[in-house]
């Protein structure tokens, strides 16, 4: 019985990972476009905000089968819960991606974005939060995790 559901927990990690790696692609793409306009890479984004909010609810049914069936306790509820909370995250996160390519092909070629400079580097920036949030999740990593809010602060 333990088998099984250490097995459905890693497949809950994986799923996350998909999510987090899917999440990550479409920001790169969309922070792309405040560059350079590119309805094939604007596409793209929508296409990964779809695949991200399909994700988001098979990893919710996924977490709310193992709440159910498995009644888990201690450091395996907590990781549920915690999944549970960064899907939330991440799905808002593609929402975004795609708010900012909504932004970004909506503009006219003549207007030129000012501090552009600026805004590939917050996008850099909370890309690393990304992975480094997703990192820190599966590899217990305290002291990187512990990094987000510094790192957060700075994109403020």
């Amino acid at each position: 019985m333990r088998n099984r559901f250490d097995l459905a927990l890693q497949e809950l990690d994986e799923m996350i990972i998909k999510m987090g790696m899917q999440v990550e692609i479409g920001m790169e793409k969309a922070t792309s476009l405040i560059i350079e306009k590119n309805e094939g890479v604007a596409k793209d984004v929508y296409k990964i905000e779809d695949e991200v909010d399909k994700l988001e609810g098979e990893i919710q049914n996924h977490c709310l089968r193992l709440l159910i069936e498995q009644q888990p306790v201690a450091r395996d509820l907590r990781k549920i819960s915690a999944a549970l909370k960064i899907i939330t995250d991440m799905e808002r996160i593609g929402d975004q991606a795609k708010d900012i390519t909504d932004i970004c092909m909506g503009y006219d070629e003549e207007i030129e974005i000012k501090a552009t400079r600026h805004l590939s580097e917050m996008a850099g920036y909370t890309l690393q939060i990304i992975k480094n949030s997703v990192n820190s999740f599966f590899g217990n990593y305290y002291e990187l995790a512990s990094r987000i809010k510094s790192d957060d602060d700075i994109v403020d």
